[in-house]
C-alpha cells in the first residue's frame, strides 16, 4: 500500500515521516539546508501489520504544485497534515482539491505541532479542519492530534494508519504492466534506475518492456518492490527498476513517462475525458482554454474543448476533448488534473474515457456524448455491449484492449462474455453487434434488388456499385465481407467476379436470345464433353470475335461459368461436377484427390479435367497440396 502525505509548506510532513518510519525523506543537500521539501520522497516502514508500507512525502510550497500531483497518483491514501499554529492554508485547500479531483477518499489528518498551542486553539483548529473537509471526498476521515518533535500522539497515529491500511480494497492485479517513471538515474554498478507507482499487472526479472512516449524496448535486470529486492511486483507497490538497453534509450527516460508491457505501449495527442469542476471554483472552465494536464507523473500543455456546450459551472460535469502539444501515453480510468495555462491554479480534474477519440467536429458533439456514455460504463462488460450496438461499421477490438488497458486474455475472456458480439472471419479485427450485422445484410440485399428493378439489363454488380446505393458511408473491406456471408447462405451469388441475385435474369437482346439458342445444346451434353471456343465457332459458324464476346457477356449475367479463355460450362454444370469433387475427397482416406481420381469420376479428358480444378481453385473450392487437391468449400 502507498501511502502520500498533502499539506501547506512548514506543517511538519517531513519530520512526521520520520517520526513514523525514522527515515529521513529529504535527500537532497537544499532540501537540508533550507528545511524545504523540493523533490518526491520516500520511506518505508512497517507500520505493525507485518507488511511495509510505502510513503510519498510532497512538497507543500505552490511552485511545486506539479511535483505534488506526480506523488499523489495512484496511491491508496493520504495522510493529510495541518499544522495546529496555522491551522488550514492556501495549499491545504489546493492539495486537499487535487486529492478529491483524483478520486482518493481514504486517509487519516494529522493535526501537528500541538505542543505550540493551548487546548483552545487545537479546538478551533480541529473545527477549522471539519469544515474544510465537509463537502469533499474525505469527509470521513479520522483527525488525529500530533507533535513530531514531542512524540505525542504518533502511537494513536500509527494504530490508526494501521486500521487504514487493513480496510483499503485490495487492488485488482487485472491489466497490463505499467510503471508511472517519477524518478531515473544512475546507479554506480547498476546503470539505469527508475523508479515510481506500479499502476496495473505486474513485472518480473528479466521481462520486456517498452519506453514509452519514445518507444524504445528495454529489459528488466533486477528489481526492489516496497525497497525490498523482489523477482516481481504489481499493483499498489513502490517499483525501482534496473533497466537495461541502448545506452541512448535509457538515457531519455524522465519522470512523467511510463515503463509499459508492449501491449500497452501507446500514446496519444487527443483524449477524451469526464471533467469535473470543484464546487468551490469561482469562474467556470470555458470552452478551448489552455490548460495544463498532468496525467501519472506527466505534465503536458494543450487545450481543452468542451464537448457539448461551452463551459463547465462550478459543480458540475462534463465530456471535455483534450488536445496535446506532445504525446502522452495513459488508458481508460486515469485520472487527470487540469491547471490552467501559467500552472498556478488548479481548475478542474477528472479522468479518462477514450485515448483514440476522432478529431472534435462540433456538430457531433451530440452522437459523441451518447458514444462516451457507452464507453464509461461502470461494467467492461456493458461498456462493450453498448459500444457493439453503437459501432454500425464494427468495433476495432485490439483498440478497445489497448483503451481500457486488457491483455489478450482479458480481451478474449470478455469477447465470450457479450452476447451481441459477431466476429467476421476475415474481419477478426472488428466486432459486430449481431442485430447491426443482420440490418448491413438486409440494406445490401435491398441495394442488390433495387439494382436489379432499376437496371433489368445489368446483371452483376461490384461491391463499390452496390456501397454507392447505401445511405450510409461503409468501408469496401466491410461492403466485401456483408457480400461474402450473403453469398455464403445463398441470398446473392458471385458470377464471375461481380454479384447478382440466384434468380436474376438480365433483359438479353433479340441477337443475344437468337445466338443463345444455338449455343445451350451444344453445352448441355451429360458427359461433360463440351466443345471449346474454336470448336463452338466452327460449330455456330459466326465471327470468332463476336463469339468470344458474346461468351464472356453471357459469364458476366450468370448464364455460362468461365472456366478458362476457351471452356465456358453451363453453371448447372459446374455443380455437378462439384458434387463429383464432393465424393471424390470424400472417399478419400485423408480428404485428397489427384486429377488422375477426378478424371476417372467424370469421364473428361486430361486437359479439361486440369482446366476445371484451376478454375475451382480460383473460386476456393479446393485448394491445390503438392499433386493433390483438397475440398474448402461446401
Amino acid at each position: 500500500m502507498i501511502i502520500a502525505t498533502a499539506g501547506h509548506i512548514d506543517h511538519g510532513k517531513t519530520s512526521l515521516i520520520k517520526a513514523l518510519t525514522g527515515v529521513e525523506t529529504d535527500r537532497l543537500p537544499e532540501e537540508r539546508k533550507r528545511g524545504l521539501t523540493i523533490d518526491l520522497g520516500f520511506a518505508y516502514h512497517d507500520l505493525g501489520n507485518g507488511e511495509l508500507t510505502g510513503f510519498i512525502d510532497v512538497p507543500g510550497h505552490e511552485r511545486f504544485i506539479r511535483t505534488m500531483i506526480a506523488g499523489a497518483v495512484g496511491i491508496d491514501a493520504v495522510l493529510f497534515i495541518i499544522a495546529a499554529d496555522d491551522g488550514p492554508m492556501q495549499q491545504s485547500a489546493e492539495h486537499l482539491a487535487i486529492l478529491e479531483l483524483l478520486g482518493v477518499v481514504h486517509g487519516v489528518v494529522a493535526l501537528t505541532k500541538i505542543d505550540r498551542v493551548s487546548e483552545e486553539r487545537l479546538a478551533e483548529v480541529q473545527r477549522e479542519c471539519r469544515e474544510l473537509f465537509a463537502v469533499t471526498s474525505l469527509s470521513h476521515v479520522p483527525i488525529i492530534p500530533v507533535s513530531a518533535t514531542e512524540n505525542i500522539g504518533i502511537d494513536t497515529l500509527r494504530t490508526q494508519l494501521v486500521s487504514t491500511v487493513d480496510g483499503l480494497p485490495q487492488r485488482k492485479k487485472n491489466g497490463n504492466f505499467r510503471l508511472a517513471v517519477d524518478r531515473s538515474f544512475l546507479l554506480k554498478g547498476a546503470g539505469r534506475i527508475v523508479t515510481g507507482t506500479v499502476f496495473s499487472g505486474s513485472v518480473s526479472v528479466d521481462d520486456e518492456l517498452c519506453h514509452v512516449p519514445f518507444g524504445s524496448n528495454l529489459r528488466v535486470r533486477s528489481l526492489h518492490a516496497q525497497n525490498t529486492q523482489a523477482d516481481s511486483a504489481g499493483p499498489g507497490q513502490r517499483a525501482a527498476l534496473n533497466v537495461v538497453g541502448a545506452r541512448k534509450s535509457t538515457s531519455l527516460i524522465h519522470r512523467g513517462d511510463w515503463m509499459v508491457s508492449p501491449l500497452s505501449a501507446i500514446t496519444a495527442t487527443r483524449l477524451d475525458i469526464r471533467i469535473r469542476v470543484l464546487g468551490t471554483a469561482d469562474r467556470p472552465v470555458i470552452n478551448r482554454i489552455p490548460v495544463h494536464v498532468h496525467i501519472g507523473a506527466a505534465d503536458v500543455t494543450g487545450r481543452l474543448i468542451v464537448i457539448n456546450g461551452k463551459s463547465i459551472l462550478p459543480g458540475e460535469s462534463a465530456y471535455g476533448h483534450l488536445i496535446l502539444d506532445n504525446p502522452i501515453h495513459t488508458v481508460k480510468g486515469d485520472r487527470v488534473i487540469l491547471r490552467d495555462q501559467s500552472a498556478r491554479e488548479t481548475l478542474a480534474g477528472g479522468y479518462i474515457v477514450d485515448v483514440s477519440p476522432p478529431v472534435y467536429r462540433s456538430r457531433f458533439s451530440a452522437a459523441r456524448d451518447i458514444y462516451l456514455d457507452a464507453l464509461n460504463q461502470s461494467s467492461i462488460v456493458d461498456s462493450f455491449s453498448k459500444l457493439l450496438s453503437l459501432s454500425p461499421v464494427g468495433l476495432d477490438l485490439k483498440v478497445f484492449g489497448q483503451n481500457s488497458n486488457l491483455t489478450a486474455s482479458e480481451l478474449l475472456d470478455l469477447q465470450e462474455k457479450a452476447d451481441n458480439l459477431l466476429i467476421v472471419g476475415e474481419l477478426s479485427h472488428l466486432g459486430f453487434d449481431k442485430k447491426r450485422w443482420h440490418a448491413l445484410q438486409g440494406k445490401i440485399l435491398s441495394a442488390v434488388k433495387s439494382i436489379h428493378e432499376k437496371q433489368s439489363g445489368q446483371a452483376t454488380l461490384s461491391e463499390s456499385h452496390i456501397g454507392q446505393q447505401l445511405d450510409e458511408r461503409i468501408a469496401p473491406r466491410i461492403v466485401k465481407a456483408v457480400v461474402d456471408s450473403l453469398i455464403a447462405i445463398g441470398a446473392i451469388e458471385r458470377v464471375t467476379g461481380a454479384i447478382r441475385l440466384p434468380t436474376f435474369k438480365a433483359k438479353r437482346s433479340e441477337v443475344d436470345e437468337r445466338l443463345w439458342k444455338r449455343l445451350e445444346p451444344l453445352l448441355s451434353v451429360d458427359d461433360f464433353k463440351v466443345p471449346v471456343l474454336h470448336d463452338l465457332h466452327t460449330l455456330l459458324k459466326i465471327d470468332l470475335k463476336i463469339l468470344e464476346a458474346f461468351l464472356m457477356r453471357s459469364a458476366r449475367e450468370g448464364f455460362l461459368e468461365k472456366i478458362s479463355k476457351k471452356r465456358f460450362l453451363l453453371p448447372s454444370s459446374v455443380v455437378q461436377l462439384k458434387d463429383i469433387a464432393l465424393a471424390v475427397a470424400a472417399a478419400s482416406l485423408d480428404g485428397k484427390f489427384s486429377v488422375a481420381d477426378f478424371r476417372n469420376h467424370s469421364g473428361i479428358g486430361r486437359n479439361a479435367v486440369v482446366e476445371i480444378l484451376e478454375y475451382f481453385d480460383r473460386i476456393k473450392f479446393t485448394y491445390r497440396d503438392n499433386e493433390a487437391r483438397k475440398i474448402i468449400g461446401k
